[in-house]
């Protein structure tokens, strides 16, 4: 008897002390890592919001069926497209780590000039020459390559639903955004690995396979994502503004990012590290094949009320016009230039040696909605119990636009752009002040609508005509012995 006693305390005493071992060898992040798969927040009575890195394709079948559970979604695209790719905290303070989305493929890398076929999937991440990487060491720990200093490079064509003369649409003049630190706001975007196969499947990153596409009668349709199935296409548009003052603390509340950027006001490329300050996403979904479209910013971009007395992002409270002697060949009018601070005003020259940014006065010209100020307070509110000191915390959903209509069947064959859209929803403008600036008054989908395959393929206009399903990254690709594009040619 007291022999199997002891056998029982040497085995009690055996697990204690396994016990303890595990839980020394265990790191944080992996205790973190394990205690993160079951946390899920309760967005809304029928949207349960699990925190990881899974994306979702869809909400359950007949959830799209309000402004609240699609904030909630959009909620839900932010948390899992910005999961970390290394480590587990959800928005680790000072991290210059990538999220998912950072991941993905840009839009310069699945294009490539002359209709070649771009890196596979696995090769994503786009390489500097060894020349310019011997000028800094540290660029090749950047994970950003931005060149891009406006939204509307990479929307070639685009026109606007709006006769407002004060909106002129910013690919006829200069578009770039400065911020009150003195830098200008860089722009990229990155497509999910679903629309990457959809593009590279079908050739489409060669504009004349976009004609002969066309020709053949196949529409552009992009993939759907499901619930609990596919993610479907999602395409990321992000904002960044120039950290200057890198010891400041005020950088504890963003995410960071290193990042080579080609400075159009010296042609140089050079390391820097940017915060993100605004991002759209966009994605295809079964209930809503319109695509869903969500934006964020950062809180500190512009001020909510009127009469603000602190700065911000994009504004001071005690702004001064400044008259600037821009070179010959920078502006459409030349000589001397005058930024005021009328906020929402385009600058009249563009970004070029010589021509260097300054602050644009900017403010919101629609208050974020309160449907969208309650759902960030409930997503904030979790955040702050699991997650105290996370970045993610300083980011507010601006609106997600969705349709009420049901969802239409595909189309078998091409179709002329514009699109028409039904049942989208918010009715009010949905814009980011960081990108949507200086036309605020029009929504995602009244661009998109417009947008079409690549004008530099080889098929005749009436072929050009045809809608590229909402995406104006179609419009980027070229063809075989084409010339750099028009449009990049401007910063």
């Amino acid at each position: 008897m007291k022999k199997i006693l002891k056998q029982k305390v040497w085995l009690v005493a055996f697990v204690i002390v396994l016990i303890v071992y595990l839980a020394s060898v265990i790191t944080p992040g992996q205790a973190t890592k394990n205690r993160l798969a079951v946390d899920s927040c309760n967005c809304s009575a029928d949207v349960n919001i699990p925190f990881g890195s899974n994306v979702p394709g869809d909400l359950p079948p007949g959830q799209f069926n309000s402004q609240t559970n699609s904030n909630c979604f959009g909620w839900w695209q932010f948390v899992s497209l910005n999961w970390p790719s290394e480590g587990d905290y959800f928005g680790t303070p000072g991290s210059t780590a990538p999220v998912q989305w950072e991941t993905y493929i840009t839009a310069d890398e699945l294009y490539p000039p002359n209709g070649v076929r771009p890196p596979a999937w696995e090769q994503v991440g786009r390489k500097l020459p060894a020349d310019v990487l011997k000028k800094d060491k540290r660029m090749s720990e950047a994970t950003l390559f931005l060149t891009a200093t406006s939204k509307f490079r990479d929307h070639p064509m685009m026109v606007l639903d709006s006769s407002n003369e004060e909106e002129a649409h910013p690919e006829f003049g200069p578009a770039w955004l400065g911020a009150q630190n003195g830098t200008n706001l860089w722009y990229t975007i990155h497509m999910n690995r679903d629309e990457y196969n959809f593009i590279v499947n079908n050739g489409y990153y060669n504009a004349n396979a976009q004609c002969d596409s066309a020709a053949a009668g196949v529409p552009v349709v992009f993939p759907e994502g499901q619930y609990n199935g596919p993610t479907g296409a999602v395409e990321i548009k992000s904002a960044w503004m120039e950290v200057t003052d890198p010891d400041n603390k005020k950088w504890l509340t963003y995410k960071l990012s290193k990042a080579v950027v080609l400075d159009a006001s010296t042609g140089e490329y050079r390391f820097t590290l940017v915060a993100l300050v605004g991002l759209h996403i966009l994605q295809k979904t079964t209930s809503q094949p319109q695509w869903v479209w969500t934006t964020f910013e950062h809180e500190n971009n512009v001020p909510d009320g009127d009469n603000p007395s602190t700065s911000y992002n994009l504004y001071n409270p005690n702004c001064q016009p400044k008259i600037l002697n821009i070179p010959a060949g920078c502006s459409n009018t030349g000589g001397p230039d005058t930024i005021g601070c009328e906020p929402n005003k385009a600058p009249g020259y563009y970004l070029c040696k010589g021509a260097g940014p300054v602050p644009i006065q900017v403010t919101r010209r629609f208050p974020i909605p309160d449907t969208s100020r309650l759902i960030t307070n409930t997503l904030h509110n979790f955040i702050r119990q699991k997650y105290p000191e996370s970045i993610w915390l300083h980011y507010k959903l601006i609106n997600v636009l969705w349709s009420q209509a049901p969802p239409p069947p595909p189309p078998t064959q091409p179709v002329n752009a514009p699109l028409k859209t039904k049942g989208m929803q918010p009715l009010e403008p949905v814009a980011n002040t960081t990108m949507e600036t200086y036309i605020q008054r029009q929504t995602c989908t009244g661009c998109h609508r417009y947008a079409s395959i690549s004008t530099a393929g080889s098929c005749d206009s009436t072929l050009k005509a045809f809608s590229s399903d909402f995406s104006f990254t179609f419009g980027l690709a070229q063809a075989p012995g084409s010339s750099p594009k028009a449009q990049k040619k401007k910063k």
